[in-house]
Order: structure tokens, then C-alpha cells, then sequence
């Protein structure tokens, strides 16, 4: 069962986007403002971790793949990131359409429980389109930071150390697909995410908060879907990894909502196929 402090934080969240047709620019930018500034930012690692953050509406933990010590000895969060994967799809939006799609697969925070004394996650999957281009072009820059982890130095040793281990290139070639499937998991520890977030973005935080605040680019993403992208409740139920029973989709419903209903990412993905200058 989850804890009444996973609840508390859930039905804020909930409680958050209930109200966002009123949150004010100084809290959340407009879509082309705040994807411009994100498109100077000059160092490619910080571009993309930012972009990644963003276009899931990932808390910080569900792509990062290390846990400071201080964070671990008090159990503030886990490494969720290190189960982020990807792969690409064709998703046919129409009879004269089909859209290359990148898939997100990641282990969602506070919705974990504990089944015989072992955890049980629970996932979501995040659909960004790859081509057309027109429709996402920082999916395609995540792509671009696969590509350039396959060929750098950590990935070329790594490569090394199973060739050592095993002569048969096939098996050699399956064990990199693995490992690169996991290109697009970051390293680095929360207050390190954050330093960047207030480096990179600072001109967008609340001036009442000098430090950056909590998951503030998942805020900013399900506030541009709702407003730009016309998603409803259920889209941003199923797209955030909320459970369906205990917030805005599920509100009057019965707690047995999530055992029978499961809303996949196909039910929300069209509403990303149009061009980003029509979402402006």
C-alpha cells in the first residue's frame, strides 16, 4: 500500500494542475519563450538533460542514475533513472501518415510497492514524434546524444571489455544494443540537475525562490500540454504516471479505477502530431 506522504504529494500535484489555466507567466513561460532560451543553451550536455526532463515530465529522479551520499543515508530518493530505456516505433496517425516515434520507458517515483517484502514498480511510456520533424525536433536531439554516447570514449571501452570477454560479434552487438539503450540515462545526482536548472533557466524562477523549484520543468511541461496541447485530465493522468483512482481523472470514480482502466500513450499521442508553431 502507498504511504499517506506518497498520497499527500499525489493530490498536490493533482490539486496543482486543476488550477493551471491560472498560473501566471512569472511560474510557468510560454512555450516559445521558454523553448527558445532552451535552444541557447551552449553546453549540449545541460541542453539535453534539460530537454529530456522536460518533454517527459520526469521528476529528476526517473532519469538520473545516481544518488548523492547524503540523499542515499537519508533516503530522500532513488536512482529511478537507471531503468530509463528506449527504442523507436511507426505509429500510423491516418491512412496517409505514420510517424516515427521514440519511446520512453521508465520506472515511475512514489508509485512503488512492496510485494512480499520486495518492490514493485510501476511504468510509464512517454511517445515523442521523431519524424515528421516538425511535430518535436528536441526528440531528435535526444537521438543525437545516443548517437554521440555510441561512439565516444566510455562507450568504445566498454565495447573493448566484452570483446575481451567474447569473440562472437553478434553477442558482442547485442550486449552494446543493451547497454545503449541506455544512453539517455544521466550520472549526476539532484543538486547537480538543479545547479544547471538555476544556471541555464535561472531568468524563469519564481523571484520568491532563489533556489530551484521542485520538479519545476515537470510543472512547466504538463502546464504546456494543458494549455497548448489540449490535454485533458485523463491525458495528463496517464502521461505524469499519476494513478487514475485518486486525482482529477478518477474524481467520484471508484478505487478499483486503475485495476480496470489503462489509458497507454496512444490514447494521448495524437494530440502531439501538429507542428510546434501551430502549439506556439
Amino acid at each position: 500500500m502507498v504511504g499517506d506522504d506518497i498520497l499527500t504529494e499525489e493530490t498536490w500535484e493533482h490539486s496543482l494542475f486543476e488550477q493551471t489555466e491560472s498560473q501566471s507567466t512569472e511560474e510557468v513561460p510560454r512555450l516559445a519563450e521558454f523553448r527558445e532560451a532552451v535552444d541557447h543553451i551552449i553546453d549540449v550536455r545541460n541542453g539535453t538533460l534539460i530537454k529530456l526532463v522536460y518533454l517527459g515530465a520526469y521528476r529528476m529522479s526517473e532519469v538520473l542514475a545516481h544518488v548523492n551520499p547524503y540523499e542515499k543515508e537519508h533516503n530522500q530518493t532513488k536512482a529511478y533513472g537507471k531503468s530509463l530505456v528506449w527504442k523507436t516505433t511507426d505509429f500510423k496517425a491516418d491512412a496517409k501518415l505514420t510517424v516515427k516515434t521514440l519511446l520512453l520507458r521508465s520506472a515511475v517515483a512514489k508509485r512503488t510497492k512492496t510485494v512480499d517484502g520486495k518492490p514493485q514498480f510501476f511504468f510509464k511510456t512517454i511517445a515523442l514524434p521523431l519524424v515528421p520533424v516538425m511535430f518535436e525536433p528536441w526528440a531528435g536531439d535526444l537521438m543525437r546524444w545516443v548517437h554521440k554516447w555510441r561512439v565516444g570514449k566510455d562507450a568504445l571501452y566498454l565495447q573493448r571489455t566484452i570483446e575481451k570477454k567474447c569473440s562472437d560479434p553478434r553477442v558482442v552487438a547485442q550486449a552494446m544494443d543493451k547497454f545503449t539503450e541506455r544512453a539517455l540515462q544521466f550520472n549526476v545526482s539532484r543538486p547537480t540537475v538543479e545547479t544547471i536548472i538555476r544556471k541555464e533557466l535561472g531568468r524563469f524562477l519564481p523571484d520568491k525562490s532563489k533556489h530551484t523549484r521542485k520538479n519545476w520543468l515537470r510543472h512547466v511541461r504538463l502546464t504546456h500540454l494543458r494549455q497548448n496541447y489540449d490535454f485533458n485530465e485523463f491525458d495528463l493522468t496517464a502521461f505524469a504516471g499519476w494513478t487514475l483512482g485518486s486525482g482529477m481523472a478518477g474524481r467520484g470514480a471508484s478505487g478499483m479505477l486503475d485495476t480496470y482502466v489503462h489509458t497507454g500513450w496512444e490514447s494521448w499521442y495524437p494530440k502531439l502530431l501538429k507542428p510546434l508553431t501551430e502549439a506556439y
